[in-house]
């Protein structure tokens, strides 16, 4: 587990100097080993050299891209009407004279735009007065000069059956003008869109998303006898979640026993949104693959792009990627039924760590790490100023073609750990650097052991604006994320004090909000205790969700918790202004560790992680079989 030893565990030394208790399984690929070394003894900062961006540019090729929904955050929309009106033939007679027209008819759907076209033949008709509410159109009457008394007034309502006086939904009044028509309904309320970013039950179905409580959904656990964790997990649009995980031995994710090939192997499945297995695969050789740098994103349509580290050779589906350095990056993409589209691997001078990936509304593709030595994603040879780490971000087209990378640092320690873009294209990577870093727009200097950092790239890879948070302690941001808003959150840890934009904040761990501009908006620190947050997630309401481990004690704005013993699982959902709205506890004596999390368009959440011992995330307790094993579980809103 070299990501939590280099990023969370040696700032739980810092913090807990007394604290024992061995919470991390070892490693055994050489990879590992160095990463270790390299990332758990981070050079003091000297702030001698400093050392700009470097960007390598490549014209898109002309490979076809495939237009994708935004990962940022996913949306819903409430129809206003119960169907589509059809206007079918029609004869009427012997009624009171008032229409005598025959031709074709063209009705639509104001909600759907479906629009039905039929002949009608009306002779000597008269109108109804009356509506059937089944379109957009509101008022209770066809409009029909005669159809009411001026002065008369009745209320009106043109939202589907059932949802008037349900949540925000009500009806509205309307008045019989003077050429005796019914005016327009005044004052009533129709289904919206629900959103967290105000409060109640938008699209009066009766239940507020926004207001539960996190309602256990369904869950999986798997392993054999070696080390299995579930690192990355992600909805697509239909509310399928899709799962990477590491393994060493055997996991069955519900389709039969796949074994690993003799060190870590990645592992993907794909689940129905009530749980039901659909698919999993295996992809390794007897060298380790996937041990350390884990990547996932899924677009709402389905397609899987999956990034990490690996020796020796990787077949994804396309054909071998041969290893040429301690450890080379990789990125593959697949289809929503698992199928190989492509695959591709970067030479490192020494090794890679990928971190995130997000996907741009356009399917293109967002990759972020560290690497030592030297590192080629397609665009030319990126060459760090030191054998120490320098951050790395790169950007594809939906068809893995190189568009333009990156990298910043000096000759101390700088690493991208999240990534996310906004619907137009903008990248925001968050991470961790000592010494002085430039990513393209000035440099900014560590004021210590290492600070978090904050930057903005447009389309093209130029940075927008850079913030360093920070004090001479450590400080890191592991997890970005982007909410339907369009506002930047992130998630990390800290040591002495920090201030984000509001002022200081005390404590270990920290959440905080801020506007595309960079403007800060909100930060908060996550409660009491010591809790080392993994990832964070926002949902299709704008919700937060904030997943890791912690020990000891820890209030979450929902009660004191208490691990039992070593590090126990936490996942912590927080609305649109930062505001508590659930948080559990999960594990026991033993070591257990939250890595991975993702929310889906309707507010549902998951996440992803390892256990030793036993563990009951809601639907009873299980016990590992091996050093770890793995889970996944889904909560409803």
């Amino acid at each position: 587990m070299r990501r939590l030893r280099h990023a969370l565990l040696p700032a739980l030394l810092a913090a807990c100097s007394g604290t024992s208790g061995d919470t991390t399984a070892t490693d055994s690929t050489t990879q590992t080993e160095s990463t270790q070394t390299a990332t758990t003894q981070e050079p003091p900062a000297t702030g001698s050299e400093t050392q700009g961006s470097t960007t390598s540019v490549e014209p898109t090729t002309a490979s076809p891209t495939t237009t994708l929904e935004p990962t940022t955050g996913d949306t819903t929309t409430v129809n206003t009407a119960t169907g589509d009106t059809t206007t079918g033939d029609t004869t009427a007679s012997d009624t009171t004279a008032v229409s005598s027209a025959t031709g074709d008819t063209s009705t639509g759907d104001t909600s759907t735009g479906d629009t039905t076209t039929g002949d009608t033949t009306a002779s000597d008709t008269t109108s109804t007065g009356t509506d059937t509410g089944t379109s957009t159109d509101t008022g209770t009457s066809t409009g029909v000069i005669g159809d009411c008394t001026p002065g008369d007034s009745q209320t009106c309502y043109g939202g589907p059956d059932g949802t008037d006086g349900v949540g925000k939904c009500m009806a509205g009044e309307q008045q019989c003008d003077p050429d005796g028509t019914w005016g327009p309904c005044e004052g009533e309320v129709l289904p919206q869109p629900e959103s967290c970013e105000t409060p109640g039950d938008e699209d009066c179905n009766g239940v507020d998303p926004c207001a539960g409580d996190g309602v256990y959904k369904w869950h999986k656990v798997f392993g054999g006898t070696g080390d299995e964790r579930g690192v990355r997990v992600a909805f697509d649009g239909a509310g399928a979640l899709v799962l990477a995980a590491q393994g060493t031995s055997t996991i069955d994710f519900g389709g039969g026993p796949l074994q690993s090939a003799g060190n870590w192997d990645l592992f993907l499945a794909k689940f129905a949104p009530d749980g039901a297995h659909l698919w999993s695969q295996r992809f390794g050789d007897a060298s380790g693959q996937f041990g350390d740098g884990w990547a996932l994103a899924v677009s709402p349509a389905g397609d899987i792009v999956v990034g990490g580290a690996f020796t020796g050779n990787l077949d994804l589906g396309g054909g071998p990627l041969v290893n040429q350095s301690i450890a080379d990056g990789f990125l593959a993409k697949f289809t929503a039924d698992g199928a190989h589209v492509w695959s591709k691997a970067f030479k490192a001078g020494s090794f890679v760590v990928p971190e995130a990936l997000a996907l741009g509304a356009d399917g293109s593709i967002h990759f972020v790490g560290g690497f030592r030595g030297g590192l080629d994603l397609g665009g030319g040879w990126l060459v760090p100023p030191s054998q120490d780490h320098d951050a790395f971000v790169g950007k594809f087209t939906a068809a893995g073609a190189h568009v333009w990378s990156l990298h910043y640092g000096d000759i101390t320690y700088q690493y991208a750990h999240g990534v996310a873009v906004d619907a137009a294209g903008n990248s925001y990577v968050g991470g961790t650097f000592q010494g002085t870093m430039d990513p393209g727009n000035g440099p900014m200097i560590s004021a210590g052991q290492g600070d978090a950092y904050l930057v903005k790239f447009d389309p093209i890879g130029n940075a927008v604006w850079a913030q360093r948070y920070g004090d001479a302690q450590h400080q890191v941001i592991t997890g970005v994320t982007i909410a339907p808003s369009g506002r930047v959150s992130v998630t990390g840890t800290f040591g002495g004090e920090m201030d984000l934009g509001g002022g200081p904040i005390f404590g270990h761990s920290f959440a905080a909000q801020f506007e595309g501009s960079g403007a800060h908006r909100w930060s908060k620190p996550l409660g009491s205790g010591i809790a080392y947050p993994t990832a964070i997630a926002a949902d299709g309401l704008g919700s937060l969700f904030v997943v890791g481990h912690f020990i000891g004690g820890a209030d979450f704005g929902g009660g004191l918790f208490m691990s039992q013993g070593d590090l126990d699982v936490f996942a912590l959902k927080l609305g649109p202004d930062g505001e508590h709205v659930w948080s559990r506890r999960f594990g026991d004596f033993n070591a257990q560790m939250g890595l991975g999390a993702t929310g889906s368009k309707t507010g549902a959440v998951a996440m992803s992680g390892g256990f030793q011992g036993s563990i009951n995330l809601g639907g009873g307790p299980a016990t590992s079989k091996g050093s770890w094993d793995g889970f996944v579980v889904v909560f409803d809103p």
